[in-house]
């Protein structure tokens, strides 16, 4: 039985194994904070996003201390949605996406956490959740908004048909 980590309000972070009880594992000095979505690339390595451009790494879950900052300094917006694939192993995408298109992507390394920034030049809405399935990226947002992109890199827009607001998406 895995770990389940879920995050919240005020910079919130719990865990638990199988039927254990619930650990507060929040890093400190995220009070201020409100975490949107949590990742976990294995057992042992979790990303958490939220407000004011905040990403956090973790490589112990059961360990409040063990949160690494690996927030990018070129992102400022509230983010919302978070994916990662692996091209290859020499090749992996870290994606972060939050208020006005703002799209945010790291060629993962452990030990760095080198952003560029590739947020949709006029976009207005706020993207709300990303997937990928085969190398292909999809975000969804406010206002019906879809993308998708083959890299991470470029995105293209799609269109809904709708103007409601999108809040999850799945692809497999």
């Amino acid at each position: 039985v895995g770990y389940t980590v879920i995050v919240g309000a005020d910079g919130a972070v719990f865990s638990k194994i199988g039927s254990a009880v619930w650990s507060d594992v929040s890093p400190s000095g995220l009070s201020a904070i409100q975490l949107q979505d949590v990742i976990a690339l294995n057992a042992n390595k979790y990303f958490i996003i939220g407000s004011s451009g905040t990403v956090y790494e973790s490589y112990d879950i059961s360990d409040s201390g063990s949160w690494l900052n690996k927030s990018p300094s070129i992102i400022s917006a509230n983010l919302f949605a978070i994916a990662y694939y692996e091209y290859s192993t020499s090749d992996k995408k870290l994606i972060v996406a939050g208020t006005t298109g703002t799209i945010a992507y790291s060629d993962y390394n452990p030990t760095t956490s080198d952003w560029t920034d590739v947020s949709i030049s006029g976009e207005v809405q706020t993207i709300k959740c990303l997937t990928v399935s085969g190398g292909t990226f999809v975000a969804v947002g406010t206002a019906g908004i879809i993308y998708y992109s083959a890299n991470g890199i470029n995105w293209t827009k799609a269109q809904s048909g709708t103007t409601a607001d999108l809040q999850s998406v799945v692809s497999f």
